[in-house]
């Protein structure tokens, strides 16, 4: 007779599990809950964009640095978001992407390209070689 009474709580169980809230299964709970994280990412991404569009249209030392302060506070809302995005909302891919480029932008130094590093470099190699012959 315990045997029969524990499966009668499993069953019970098992079925209020599907009944969460208000009469709701367990998918909709689900996709009501990603539809939140999904709108807090795309808040994130588009801020995101814009601290982008700042970046390329102001390259000031002191604009950077606000930038990065403004990164630093993104990223923090971020990483809170992501702490209850339990069923990995869809939008969190392009708020990761974006939130990553804007952060490699930011490290960049703006006075120098790579190509510039590249050349300077080479011609630090070159020094004191040339017209020597081994």
């Amino acid at each position: 007779m315990a045997a029969q009474g524990d499966l009668r709580k499993r069953r019970r169980s098992d079925h209020l599990r599907g009944a969460l809230i208000d009469g709701l299964c367990d998918a909709d709970v689900r996709a009501l809950f990603n539809a939140q994280r999904d709108s807090e990412f795309a808040e994130i991404a588009d801020e995101a964009r814009i601290l982008s569009a700042k970046l390329r249209g102001n390259a000031s030392s002191d604009s950077r640095a606000e930038l990065k302060a403004q990164l630093v506070r993104l990223k923090k809302r971020h990483a809170q978001t992501v702490a209850v995005d339990f069923f990995d909302a869809n939008s969190r891919i392009s708020a990761d992407g974006l939130i990553a480029a804007l952060e490699t932008d930011l490290s960049e130094d703006p006075g120098r390209s790579v190509k510039e590093s590249a050349t300077k470099s080479e011609t630090l190699n070159l020094t004191g070689r040339v017209g020597s012959r081994a």
